[in-house]
């Protein structure tokens, strides 16, 4: 399942694109502020991390993505995004192939295919530690998961 990941501090990041399935990102690369990526680059999300940065002047919190140096499509190193706070969590959650999908109209039509396809995995442990509950969909199918996977 892909999804473009849109932001609202650059355009450009419009055009990040997450694979759920597979746990990786790609960066559209060389237009606006992704000039140092090479078109079509792919970052597994597992090597990223991201980092909680407070400004100062500004007392919001804000969360960057690191991808680490030394990924060979990268020009000059280390990517660094700002997401708030909120997207990065969704970030978080959406990339959680073992987690339900986030709460969202767009998301509905895939939800039922998805509590299957983990069914069938047997609703193996979240990925990625989280505060944030993340229920399934309906009652029922939280039941069945909380009496299969054990979670």
């Amino acid at each position: 399942m892909l999804i473009i990941f849109a932001f609202k501090f650059h355009p450009d990041y419009q055009k990040l694109e997450l694979y759920r399935l597979e746990g990786k990102i790609r960066f559209p690369g060389n237009t606006g502020w992704f000039k140092w990526a090479k078109p079509k680059m792919i970052v597994d999300f597992d090597k990223c991390r991201l980092v909680k940065v407070t400004n100062f002047s500004n007392p919001a919190q804000y969360i960057q993505l690191w991808c680490p140096k030394g990924i060979p499509l990268i020009k000059g190193g280390r990517i660094q995004l700002t997401f708030r706070l909120y997207q990065a969590s969704f970030l978080y959650w959406y990339m959680d192939k073992n987690r339900p999908l986030p709460p969202d109209k767009e998301y509905d039509p895939y939800r039922q295919a998805d509590f299957e396809r983990r069914k069938a995995e047997g609703f193996p442990k979240p990925l990625y530690p989280s505060d944030v509950p993340t229920p399934e969909y309906t009652p029922e199918q939280q039941e069945e998961r909380e009496r299969i996977g054990g979670w």
